[in-house]
């Protein structure tokens, strides 16, 4: 992604680090960056480059803007909380065609949107470029990541989670469980991770989950998901998150999962005494 002939590429922005991740390595790439930050989601500042606000639904806006600056690519990354309203949506002539399947993508899981969502940005003439093709070393290694390995017990309580992790991908509802022993007790719904690492922490000071058992927080992309977009990601503060909710480590999908700020998360690991494990798919 150094090519510096290659044209202005947008980092369209949701929440969280990983925009601000990606656009500070592709000014060191020598590349022409621009920030297309979603409002209401978008949450880090984007200091030295363009920045052009929109709400979720407001593609007319982003087409003018990737027109007026001669974007050529675009990658996706970070949070998005809301989904788009269909009243609201506000398109360009040259996506009118797309509206019937984006109304019907508005009632489907995210997987759905986000293939719609990659449709219209084709049709608006720019080449979606996949995280991994940018910055290739944000990528999940397989087996231990860190300085502790799981134990007979773990390997069990992720292989249950990643089986779990997959039907639920499968099913278009999220990409991540809790296991205790090979029992998922929580599964990742619209609130997402944080959201469902919370109720887990709940549901241990309630006494509902046995304070002894060993627990794994398991994340994996969905089956026949488009990877240019919406992998999964941990970072430090996942890391404290799965700490405050009692469990034993974080287990992800190898070469189809992102960590961000490696080094921080290694820290978090360590001090709160986590395995990192990266899932080859061999674990079923």
């Amino acid at each position: 992604m150094a090519d510096e002939n290659a044209g202005t590429i947008g980092v369209l922005a949701g929440s969280g680090d990983l925009p601000l991740i990606l656009k500070r390595h592709l000014q060191a790439a020598g590349r022409d960056v621009i920030v297309l930050a979603i409002e209401g989601e978008a949450d880090r500042d984007f200091g030295d480059v363009p920045v052009f606000r929109a709400p979720i639904e407001d593609l007319r806006t982003l087409a003018d803007v990737l027109h007026q600056q001669k974007v050529t690519q675009i990658v996706l990354g970070g949070g998005v909380v809301r989904r788009p309203r269909w009243q609201a949506i506000r398109l360009p002539l040259k996506l009118m065609p797309v509206l019937p399947r984006a109304i019907r993508a508005l009632v489907a899981g995210d997987d759905a949107l986000l293939q719609t969502a990659h449709r219209a940005l084709e049709r608006l003439g720019v080449e979606l470029v996949s995280i991994q093709a940018v910055m290739p070393e944000l990528i999940a290694p397989s087996g231990r990541i860190g300085q502790l390995s799981p134990v007979k017990a773990d390997h069990d309580a992720i292989a249950a989670g990643y089986r779990a992790a997959k039907e639920l991908g499968r099913l278009d509802i999220g990409q991540a469980v809790v296991v205790f022993g090979t029992r998922a007790v929580a599964v990742e719904g619209i609130e997402g991770t944080e959201g469902m690492l919370e109720r887990v922490r709940d549901l241990r000071d309630h006494g509902r989950i046995a304070g002894a058992r060993r627990g794994v927080l398991v994340k994996c992309a969905k089956p026949g998901q488009d990877i240019r977009s919406d992998l999964p990601a941990i970072g430090p503060e996942t890391i404290r998150q799965a700490a405050a909710a009692g469990l034993s480590g974080v287990a992800i999908e190898a070469g189809r999962s992102l960590i961000l700020n490696l080094e921080d998360t290694l820290k978090a690991a360590e001090a709160a005494d986590l395995y990192l494990w990266g899932i080859d798919g061999g674990e079923e």
